[in-house]
C-alpha cells in the first residue's frame, strides 16, 4: 500500500480514537482530509505497484550499464 496512506490510516485512527465526535477544532477537517488521501491512495495502489515493478527494472537495466555507454 502507498505510504501516505498508511500514514494517514493511523493519524485518522489517532484522531477518532482521542476525538470520536470530532468536536476539536478543526478535527473534522483533519479526517475528512486523511481519508481522502486513504482512498485515493488505495484506489492507485495497482498503478502504485507497477510504477514499483518498473523502477526496479530501470534500477537492474541501469547496473549493467556502464557510463561511458550511456553517454554514446
Amino acid at each position: 500500500m502507498f505510504l501516505p496512506c498508511v500514514v494517514c490510516e493511523h493519524a485518522y485512527s489517532l484522531a477518532q480514537n482521542l476525538d470520536p465526535n470530532s468536536e476539536g477544532q478543526g478535527v473534522l477537517q483533519f479526517k475528512t482530509g486523511s481519508m481522502s488521501v486513504i482512498r485515493v491512495g488505495k484506489e492507485n495502489s495497482e498503478v502504485l505497484a507497477t510504477l514499483m515493478v518498473l523502477w526496479s527494472v530501470i534500477e537492474d537495466m541501469t547496473k549493467e550499464i556502464s557510463l561511458e555507454d550511456a553517454k554514446n
